[in-house]
């Protein structure tokens, strides 16, 4: 059994301004020299994020000197990722070995769209409030004069009509 860690650089769409470095951890049991990892990375969130905020407090490296890998505890720091708010996560996890002449390890890592939730800003609620109300009122507004119309054309209420008078 072997474990391969690797950081990924994740730059989601223009909303929600997010980099992270975030890594990757693939447990497999190798008996060949060449190993080819297939997977889907997904955002994971605890938290909806601000948007048109800048989001990097992931994005510094774990590991902090990579010429002291060996230093570096597995299990301490799937523990620092596993408290972040923001992680990602491998799914659709398939590896395939075969004999090779060196070890390689490849990786084919799909990023699917995804759906990422943010706290909109009081513009972005206006706006779609705004085009909700719109819509409201046309459509109450074209059944009000429509009944209206109705009404007064049927003569479905009596109704009485009153000169002024004028007083001296």
């Amino acid at each position: 059994s072997s474990g391969i860690n690797a950081e990924w650089p994740l730059r989601p769409g223009d909303l929600c301004h997010l980099a992270m470095e975030t890594p990757i951890y693939i447990q497999s049991t190798v008996t060949d020299q060449r190993v080819v990892v297939y997977g889907d990375l997904s955002l994971q969130q605890r938290q909806t994020l601000q948007p048109h905020n800048p989001h990097t407090v992931y994005n510094d490296s774990l590991l902090r000197d990579p010429a002291l890998l060996q230093s570096y505890d597995i299990v301490d720091i799937l523990n620092s990722v596993s408290k972040r708010s923001l992680s990602t996560k491998l799914d659709e996890l398939y590896s395939v070995s075969s004999p090779g002449d060196v070890f390689t390890v490849s990786y084919v890592i799909n990023i699917p769209p995804q759906s990422v939730r943010y706290e909109p800003g009081f513009w972005e609620a206006m706006k779609y409030a705004w085009i909700q109300y719109i819509t409201l009122l046309v459509i109450v507004r074209y059944v009000v004069y429509s009944v209206r119309t109705f009404v007064f054309q049927n003569m479905i209420l009596t109704t009485l009509r009153q000169d002024k008078v004028k007083s001296s």
